[in-house]
């Protein structure tokens, strides 16, 4: 199969304002893209760049945007996962095949996407999945379709993405079909593991989502954080409904921190 990365992932949020100062100071990072069509579907965004990925956060403008009544059921936390790949023809077979269903499609210039409904993919995070040429340090229409610069001198790279389950095993095995990757039985909890980035499936239900991330100094993030009056403990801290792990970044995080070119 096509390598497959883990490019955005998006936050539902009740204070966008709040949440995009919080993390700019903490990550030492600024908004690269703001998206104004997106009020079509009920939502103000801003898109914030780590590395050369980027977290996405939505608010929700009207009480039909569908991160509304996520927001009704679960509260903020994690919203979507987006996925780059240079084929998504193969993925798009593999949905078909799944009988799972596509809730959106979208198709500018050399950019491509859809994205899968969750109860489909049997957990309740929005799949999608993202043609674009240039790899996972290339230009990326969602944050802004431009090369990316290192986004914050602090943050290397989000590593991995845990789904709390409550049939961890099952789902993982679901979403390994559904993107042709291997479950890595060695790991516990499961997960499902991508080019550049791991799909943990821990079972914790009635826990939130975790994203972890890789940064040069862990203990001058988890200060920053507590200067904002985030909650923290140990190596992590709490914002937008998920929990932010932190671990110590290494030589191939740094080197993909880089500009294009650098």
């Amino acid at each position: 199969m096509t390598p497959l990365y883990l490019r955005q992932v998006v936050l539902a949020v009740s204070d966008i304002d709040e949440v995009v100062d919080d993390l700019c100071a903490i990550f030492d990072t600024s908004v690269v893209h703001a998206d104004p069509s997106v009020a079509e579907y009920g939502v103000r965004n801003a898109v914030l760049a780590l590395g050369t990925q980027f977290i996405e956060l939505v608010s929700p403008i009207s009480q039909s945007a569908s991160a509304h009544r996520f927001m009704v059921r679960r509260g903020e936390g994690l919203y979507a996962i987006l996925l780059q790949c240079d084929d998504d023809d193969l993925y798009r077979e593999q949905v078909e095949a799944l009988g799972i269903r596509s809730i959106m499609e979208l198709e500018y210039g050399d950019f491509r996407c859809f994205q899968t409904h969750p109860k489909d993919a049997g957990i309740s995070v929005i799949l999608e999945i993202d043609r674009q040429p240039g790899g996972p340090d290339g230009p990326y229409f969602p944050g802004g379709n431009v090369a990316p610069s290192p986004g914050s001198a602090d943050v290397a790279a989000i590593r991995a993405v845990q789904m709390p389950s409550s049939a961890p095993r099952q789902v993982a095995g679901r979403w390994s079909q559904l993107l042709s990757k291997s479950v890595s039985d060695e790991s516990c909890p499961v997960s499902v593991v991508l080019d550049n980035a791991a799909l943990v499936f821990p079972e914790q239900p009635n826990r939130s989502a975790t994203l972890e991330i890789a940064v040069v100094s862990p203990e001058t993030v988890l200060k920053k954080a507590m200067e904002r009056g985030l909650a923290t403990e140990s190596d992590n801290m709490f914002s937008a409904g998920v929990r932010l792990v932190l671990s110590a970044s290494d030589t191939g995080d740094a080197a993909r921190t880089r500009s294009p070119g650098d």
